[in-house]
């Protein structure tokens, strides 16, 4: 083989790869910074429209607070994706005491959150999706799911926090008040059609040129 043709190989053969390697991962956030309203015994929604994104989930983040409330322990926190699969992020958390203005990070990567806790007012806590279940409580939700379960699929659509009391107190009318909900999707950005064969295309005239 000539030198000529030796030196033409590199360019034709890197160029396809280049086009299809995977682009870093990418991250974006989506706010419903409203307060929101939870009746006793009822639900309430937030709600992110998540558009824009050419990619594939690879990572999920939620985050919200609660301004306050009676009795936490009331509370199934559910996580709907587009397609309508869902996660219970967080069910039957027993803190006590002081409670408002306190802030959840729910994350995968973090450990379960705590089982009980008294005046948590003003602080915030981090961990994984966590169900705490009651000997006599009966969760319509199952138990608490990895994010991860969203890894993998188009990001793009309405999700939904959807934060249900999942008892009714006789003769009373405990109020909740939650804010803030925020969700952060990591994703694999997809290559925009066609740019492997246009990469392609423009080795072949490099190579016809060098000729």
């Amino acid at each position: 083989m000539s030198q000529l043709a030796k030196s033409l190989i590199p360019s034709v053969l890197i160029a396809p790869i280049a086009a299809i390697a995977p682009a870093s991962a990418a991250m974006m956030t989506f706010e419903h910074e409203a307060r929101l309203t939870v009746p006793d015994g009822g639900f309430a929604s937030f709600i992110a429209d998540v558009s824009g994104i050419n990619g594939i989930v690879t990572d999920v983040d939620v985050e919200y607070s609660v301004w306050t409330t009676n009795n936490i322990a009331d509370y199934d926190i559910v996580l709907r994706h587009p397609n309508l699969t869902r996660s219970l992020v967080a069910s039957d958390l027993q803190f006590f005491g002081g409670f408002g203005q306190t802030r959840f990070v729910i994350d995968d990567d973090a450990p379960p959150l705590p089982s009980s806790l008294s005046n948590p007012s003003g602080q915030t806590f981090t961990g994984r999706p966590t169900d705490y279940d009651f000997v006599n409580d009966i969760d319509p939700f199952g138990e608490a799911l990895p994010l991860s379960m969203f890894n993998g699929q188009d990001p793009n659509g309405i999700w939904v926090l959807v934060i249900t009391d999942d008892f009714d107190t006789p003769g009373q009318d405990f109020t909740s008040q939650f804010e803030n909900f925020r969700l952060t999707i990591t994703y694999d950005p997809i290559p925009a059609p066609g740019a492997a064969a246009t990469l392609l295309c423009a080795s072949a005239i490099c190579l016809r040129r060098r000729r």
